[in-house]
């Protein structure tokens, strides 16, 4: 097994244990509402904003997901870094012709 996969193995098993470790604390019940937590006014993206654009705020607000809001404000979707890498790596197939990962 190569160096990536172990890692990609270990930090997925990591993720998983804090994963159930919050869940098993969230089970025993805060009594808090999800307004009371939730991020009040999030950054938003447009639709038709450039993924350059979009891809830039998640990387400087340091964030994962960034709400998609149509003209009124309403939530029509959300990009993710994933979202974003997996549009590079089609680029990249397009590019290269290949259909392995860099």
């Amino acid at each position: 097994m190569c160096v990536e996969l172990r890692c990609a193995a270990q930090w997925a098993n990591e993720t998983w244990q804090a994963f159930k470790t919050v869940q098993v604390a969230l089970q025993k019940g805060t009594g808090k509402k999800v307004q009371e937590v939730m991020t009040k006014n999030p950054v938003t993206v447009r639709g038709n904003t450039n993924i350059n654009d979009a891809t830039s705020i998640l990387l400087t607000k340091k964030i994962r997901r960034l709400p998609v809001v149509d003209e009124s404000g309403k939530l029509i979707g959300l990009i993710s870094r994933a979202n974003v890498v997996n549009v590079v790596l089609e680029q990249w197939k397009q590019e290269t012709g290949n259909v392995d990962r860099p």
